[in-house]
């Protein structure tokens, strides 16, 4: 399940998690929530300030 978080917006993916955001990240799933992907280029920025 894709939730909007600030919005009564939801979708249902039968994935799971892990494949559902790295689907999202290639454009194999097109998602209304997460509108923004796939996007042209990712990058993963590790933030020790969180842990």
């Amino acid at each position: 399940m894709a939730d909007a978080g600030r919005g009564p917006e939801g979708e249902h993916h039968p994935v799971p998690c892990a494949r559902f955001v790295l689907s999202a990240l290639t454009g194999e799933i097109r998602s209304g929530v997460l509108s923004a992907l796939p996007a042209d280029a990712h990058e993963f920025e590790p933030n020790s300030d969180t842990l």
